[in-house]
Formats: structure tokens, C-alpha cells, sequence
């Protein structure tokens, strides 16, 4: 997708911009430390579930533990008892994560690592069958390792305790904010999968559902999977993520016509985007060396190239800078994709090329839903240049 023009932002779609990059920012802190929390109860009123919640943290049955091999998948090395989320009218997110061993090959599931919004709190428990008796076996904090992929967004690696064959792993993460996507299939088999999020008339939520299993519930804001099978690689397909169950989703508010042009005017007005490549002053002494000493276009373009390779990939892709200011970066030599792309815009602009910042998702993440725009999926940015 190209992004050719910066059509104007007015003030009333302020506040879809915060949502739009929720979870990329923190909204809730932002509207509070900008005095609107009365905005937050405007738009999420109070959630009120007529669903009893499947499952409870920490609560197993001496059934469960005594369980040795899943019916429907005899083969299977550990299954999903249950995985449940649900979004309340403040923002916060809870899952609740039930997994069952059942053969040596499962027990890596219990270090395993999880995406996390924002700065979730974790808590897990271990339960084994000792003769009659249920034993627990809490999850400590130094066995919780949070890795930061991106602003607000972390990727969590768990290590459960005492997990044998036989045992159960229960982990509970919570925390503001809601995740992009909620997988319903995995690996192994999932017996239960559900999402609940609220629904309201102030925002509506846009779905792209992905895989060829039927789910058990589909209404409204309440989705759930049952009894579904594990999902196995085939060879030659592009990406599981375009093939694995689940929904990925953004929230709108119902007044936006949610385009890819909106789209572009948000990140064109954003200041780790739009704005930031404005500010290229600390790379004019930069160009200015460059010009003096390459004369053709295919010298002066690669040499351009090779100066901003001194920024040294961190490993992360994104579409927004990780800092407000492109020259720390370039001083600092380290950076995200964007930050490293973006700096080349600067540099090719200020050489006099046309250039254009171009916006996708890699393969890793998956194809962009062919009829539904969205900016969840968009993680990577590259450099159009004429």
C-alpha cells in the first residue's frame, strides 16, 4: 500500500487515533493524564455478562488430573482444556489459559511464550496427582521473562514449575488493553476457546476471521470454538497465520467510513510516522557529502543506502519509529525497521528523489485481509523510490 498524500486530521477523530493505535499506546494512561477519564465510561459503558464464565484460575477437578489421553486425538502430546478471555468496560483484559500434559513431548509446553499486552501481571499454578491428593505448585515471579517487541506490546516467556506427564498448567494473564487477534486453534487440540468482548453504539468492531474450522458460537461480541482439532503445517503454505482459526479485529468508532485512505491519514498525523520524517535536518551534512562525491543516480542512491545500514537492526519489525527523534537513533546506531527505512526516506528525499513510505505486513504476520482495512496487521515499513 502507498501512502501518497497527508489529507487533513480533524479533532474530532483524536480520539479513534488513540484507539486505532491501541495497543501500540497506552490509552488508558493517556486519558487520564489528559483529565478525560470520563471519556473511557462514554464509550465503555459497564459490561454486564449473562454468560457464566467457563472456567475459574486455579480451580481443577481430580477428573481433569486423572485424564491420560484425549478421545478425539489419541496422538496428541497435550491438549487445551480451556482458553478464555473476556474485555470488561475498563479497558482490562483477562485470559485464563488451562493446559493439560499428557505425553513426555508436551512438557514443553510448560515454557512456553505468550504475547502480552501492555505490562500484564501473570500468575500460574502447577497441579499434580498424588495419590488422592491434588498438589499445587504456584508459578514464582522469577520464572517470568517479559521481552518488549514494540511500544506496549510484549512477547512473555513462562517457565511453569513441577510439570510432569500428567500435570496441569493454569495461567492467568491480565492487564489494559486487548489483544489484536484471539487464535481459537493451536498446535494441539483446544477442547475450549472462547472471547468475549463488549458491545456498545459508540464503536464497532471490524472482524477478519481466518481458517476453515466452523465455530461452535458466533454472536455478536461472544465467539467461541469447541472441540477443535490441532493445526498442522503443510508444506508450501505461505504462513500459518493465514490458515490457523482465529479472529483478528479492530475497534471503530461507528461515525469513521474505516478506509485504507483514513488509514493513511492517521499515520501520516502521527508523530513516530508523519511527522517524525519531517524533522531530517541532522542528516544534511550527510547528503551534502554525498552529493559532492557521487555523480550518477545508481551511485549516489547505493551510497545513500549504505550510510543508513550503520544503523544496526534490532530484530524488531514495526511500522512506527521506537523513538520520537530519527537522529537518536541514527547516533545511537540501533534501531527497529521503521526507524531504519524511515531515516532512509529522509536521506533519499533530502538527495531530491521521490520517494514514498510503503506499509505491509510481513509474512510472518500474515496477509492483510483482502476487504476489511486494517492497521493490527501492518508491522514493517519499506521505501518507494522513483
Amino acid at each position: 500500500m502507498k501512502i501518497l498524500k497527508k489529507p487533513d486530521l480533524k479533532l474530532k477523530d483524536l480520539f479513534f487515533l488513540l484507539i486505532l493505535f491501541l495497543p501500540k499506546l497506552n490509552l488508558k494512561t493517556y486519558i487520564m493524564k489528559k483529565n478525560f477519564v470520563f471519556l473511557v465510561f462514554l464509550i465503555f459503558p459497564y459490561l454486564l455478562f449473562s454468560q457464566a464464565a467457563p472456567i475459574r484460575f486455579g480451580k481443577v477437578s481430580k477428573q481433569e488430573l486423572e485424564m491420560k489421553v484425549y478421545e478425539k486425538d489419541t496422538s496428541a502430546a497435550a491438549v487445551v482444556l480451556c482458553d478464555y478471555g473476556v474485555i470488561n468496560s475498563e479497558l482490562h483484559f483477562v485470559r485464563i489459559l488451562r493446559i493439560k500434559i499428557l505425553k513426555q513431548a508436551g512438557l514443553s509446553y510448560a515454557n512456553n511464550i505468550y504475547p502480552t499486552v501492555f505490562k500484564s501481571m501473570i500468575k500460574g499454578v502447577t497441579f499434580n496427582l498424588e495419590g488422592d491428593k491434588i498438589v499445587k505448585t504456584k508459578l514464582s515471579n522469577e520464572s517470568i521473562f517479559v521481552e518488549k517487541v514494540y511500544e506496549s506490546r510484549y512477547r512473555t516467556r513462562v517457565a511453569m514449575p513441577n510439570v510432569k506427564v500428567g500435570s496441569i498448567i493454569d495461567i492467568q494473564f491480565s492487564g489494559d488493553g486487548f489483544p489484536s487477534e484471539w487464535a481459537f486453534q493451536e498446535s494441539i487440540p483446544v477442547v475450549w476457546s472462547e472471547l468475549v468482548f463488549e458491545n456498545n453504539n459508540y464503536f464497532n468492531i471490524r472482524k477478519n476471521f481466518y481458517g476453515y474450522e466452523s465455530l461452535y458460537i458466533n454472536e455478536g461480541f461472544r465467539w467461541a470454538a469447541k472441540d477443535m482439532p490441532a493445526f498442522k503445517e503443510e508444506p508450501f503454505i505461505s504462513s500459518p497465520e493465514n490458515y490457523i482459526n482465529k479472529i483478528e479485529f479492530d475497534i471503530i468508532p461507528t461515525s469513521i467510513d474505516f478506509t485504507w485512505d483514513y488509514i493513511c491519514t492517521v499515520l501520516l498525523n502521527y508523530e513516530r510516522f508523519g511527522d517524525i520524517i519531517k524533522m531530517s535536518s541532522y542528516l544534511s551534512p550527510l547528503a551534502e557529502e554525498l552529493k559532492a562525491k557521487y555523480s550518477s543516480d545508481e551511485d549516489l542512491i547505493d551510497a545513500a543506502f549504505q550510510s543508513i545500514k550503520v544503523i544496526r537492526w534490532n530484530g524488531q519489525d514495526d511500522v512506527i519509529a521506537s523513538e520520537q527523534y530519527l537522529s537518536r537513533i541514527y547516533k545511537e546506531r540501533l534501531g527497529n525497521s521503521a526507524d531504519i527505512n524511515l531515516a532512509l526516506y529522509q536521506l533519499l528525499e533530502k538527495l531530491g528523489y521521490k520517494v514514498t513510505p510503503v506499509v505491509l505486513s510481513t509474512k510472518e504476520e500474515g496477509m492483510l485481509p483482502p476487504l476489511n482495512p486494517t492497521l493490527s496487521k501492518l508491522n514493517h515499513v519499506v521505501v518507494q523510490l522513483e
